[in-house]
Order: C-alpha cells, then sequence, then structure tokens
C-alpha cells in the first residue's frame, strides 16, 4: 500500500497488541528478577500462599489492597498493578465479543438497511425534523416509517454527492 505522506503512514500502523498479559506474568517477571519464590512474596506481603499463587497462574485479579503490598515488595506503584489488570480485562472483554462476533451478524441480517453509494463513501438516508434537536419522531424516521411533518434527507459522509 502506498502512502502520500509519512504521516499518514505512522497514523496507519495499530499499536495494540495482539495479546494483553495477565498481571500475574509481571508478577512472575519480578520474582525472576529478585530471585524469589512465591512463598518469598507471600510473607513479604503478608498475603497467602494460595492468593501468589492464583496471581501468578492467572486465575485471581489483583485487588487494590494487594496492588499496595505489591508495591511496598517491588517498590512499583499501585496503579501500575491495578492498570495492568484494567488492560487485560479490557483485551478479554474484547475477546468475548469478538467470539460473539458471528452470532451478532446472523442477528443483524434480520434488519436490512439501504445504503447508497455515493462516490467512494455512503450516504445514509435519514429522516430530520423541522424542529431543533432530536426526539422520537427523528428516530422512527431513521429506522424506517415515515412521520407527518418531516422532509426525508440524508447525511453523506466526506462527498459532495447528495441523495
Amino acid at each position: 500500500m502506498e502512502y502520500p505522506d509519512e504521516q499518514q503512514r505512522w497514523r496507519s500502523i495499530s499499536l495494540k497488541p495482539n495479546a494483553v498479559p495477565h498481571p500475574g506474568e509481571t508478577v512472575l517477571e519480578y520474582l525472576d528478577f529478585y530471585g524469589w519464590s512465591q512463598s518469598d512474596l507471600a510473607r513479604r506481603t503478608g498475603l497467602t500462599s494460595k492468593t501468589i499463587s492464583e496471581i501468578c497462574n492467572a486465575k485471581a485479579p489483583i485487588a487494590p489492597p494487594t496492588a499496595l503490598a505489591l508495591e511496598k515488595a517491588f517498590q512499583r506503584p499501585a496503579h501500575l498493578w491495578l492498570s495492568l489488570l484494567l488492560h487485560f480485562d479490557e483485551a478479554e472483554e474484547r475477546r468475548r465479543e469478538l467470539a460473539k462476533s458471528p452470532q451478532w451478524d446472523e442477528w443483524a441480517r434480520n434488519f436490512p438497511l439501504k445504503i447508497e453509494q455515493a462516490g467512494r463513501f455512503h450516504a445514509v438516508p435519514v429522516t430530520l425534523t423541522r424542529a431543533k434537536g432530536f426526539g422520537t419522531s427523528n428516530s422512527l424516521g431513521f429506522m424506517g416509517p415515515r412521520v407527518r411533518g418531516h422532509q426525508p434527507r440524508c447525511i453523506i459522509l466526506r462527498s459532495g454527492q447528495a441523495c
């Protein structure tokens, strides 16, 4: 793919990782770095060995009190541990939603939409009210039923052509 300028090329590069590790993997890396065992970390943090094991095996989340305990042991801020968990949870939710997408595709096929081609971009027909703002009648107009007193118009995305 050719890019007219360097800036556009850099915008096209996605910096989102394909896999986000559980914070337990980072805990394991720190244990390896310091040469500690999981039971050493449990003793230093005051947490149970079972809790440390579950975190390291990605079976348990890192709660705020646990993050504070890890902060004291590893000298890394609690917000680091909580942020790692937040990013992991977000990635897992995205993975679950992606797994559901074939089901949603089948469901969406039951609701055909008319999309007109306008140049290289799409013009989407909608119904706008004469009064300012959006209301129920405007929403119904978009979904299909004609509402008395409304003129059909269309929204055009990056194209000079009208519907």
